[in-house]
């Protein structure tokens, strides 16, 4: 986690923020063994996104990463410690037809990323998920595992997009492409890190809708 320094100094509304969840949660304490619940954000944290990764014919990697600065520094506004985070994978998406949830704590020492290894689910089929933390709740994704190898698809389409680096230019254009119904699409990183939704080496990002 980077800390205020001569270079990053913790600005006024980062120390506000810090203090308006504090305030909202009563006293948090900054233990591992004691995840902080109930927090009350001045603002959404879910401004990073979220992603689904690694599917397989069970499961699939739900990932997304708390902030209130996204360009601040890593933690800026956030308590010092655990933080509780739920999510839902669901049939549909409103949500009528939950079919597995489960709670993965957002900490410090993995820049407050969340991973969480979904288990249980149906080959070849399209899911949609969403996280909760204190009074926020993020956008809706939609995944969809893979295929058993003895079953016989019909039809595969795929897509494979670039990261940028966002301050130094935009994005490339993604909009038309995300209209098209993907089965997967593939994203490819210039560099290594460990706040991305990988379970595995390699492999393939599902669809997430916009």
């Amino acid at each position: 986690m980077t800390r205020p320094t001569a270079a990053h100094p913790l600005s006024r509304r980062a120390f506000l923020q810090a203090a308006a969840i504090v305030t909202g949660s009563g006293l948090l304490s900054l233990s591992s063994c004691a995840p902080a619940l109930h927090l009350r954000y001045p603002e959404n944290p879910f401004t990073l996104g979220i992603a689904s990764g690694d599917p397989l014919a069970d499961s699939v990697v739900l990932w997304t990463r708390l902030s209130l600065d996204p360009l601040g520094p890593t933690g800026a506004g956030l308590p010092g410690g655990p933080i509780d985070v739920t999510w839902e994978v669901a049939h549909d998406e409103a949500f009528r037809q939950v079919v597995q949830q489960g709670r993965s704590p957002a900490t410090p020492e993995r820049g407050y990323a969340v991973h969480a290894e979904v288990y249980g689910l149906e080959p070849h089929r399209v899911y949609y998920y969403r996280f909760h933390s204190g009074n926020a709740t993020s956008p809706v994704g939609r995944t969809r595992t893979l295929p058993r190898a003895q079953d016989n698809v019909q039809e595969l389409n795929l897509a494979f997009v670039s990261c940028s680096d966002y301050q130094n230019g935009y994005f490339g254009p993604t909009a038309p492409w995300r209209k098209t119904s993907w089965t997967w699409w593939s994203t490819w990183a210039t560099t290594s890190t460990s706040t991305g939704p990988t379970r595995k080496a390699s492999g393939s990002t599902a669809a997430q809708k916009s």
